[in-house]
């Protein structure tokens, strides 16, 4: 009997893929993105009646979705392509895919 299994996977916490990697420092850009919004929110100014009344804060949030979404998407390449190991690549893909049903909820059903 040998001490290492061919068949079995290692597991790990970060990915080590070069799609897993950007996946998480774009989910560290949407972060990143939430933070100066909710910090130019907390100085005073809101939105108007669209959500292009106010750039100042329109931009920050316009950066946090799209990278979020291509965190999902470049999360779930990884997995799908490069088979990624690394456990915290479920992280991109559920916020991207929140922020695609939100998105997607947004346009279909407005308030």
């Amino acid at each position: 009997m040998t001490s290492g299994s061919s068949g079995s996977r290692h597991v790990q916490l970060f990915p080590i893929s070069r799609l897993g990697k950007w996946s998480l420092g774009l989910l560290g850009v949407c972060i990143a993105a939430f933070f100066v919004f909710y910090l130019m929110v907390g100085m005073g100014p809101r939105g108007g009646e669209t959500i292009l009344d106010n750039w100042l804060l329109t931009g920050p949030i316009l950066v946090a979705a799209v990278s979020a979404f291509g965190a999902g998407v470049t999360g779930l390449l990884a997995v799908l392509r490069s088979h990624e190991p690394g456990l915290l690549i479920a992280l991109p893909i559920l916020i991207g895919l929140l922020v695609t049903v939100f998105f997607v909820g947004e346009f279909t059903n407005p308030h």
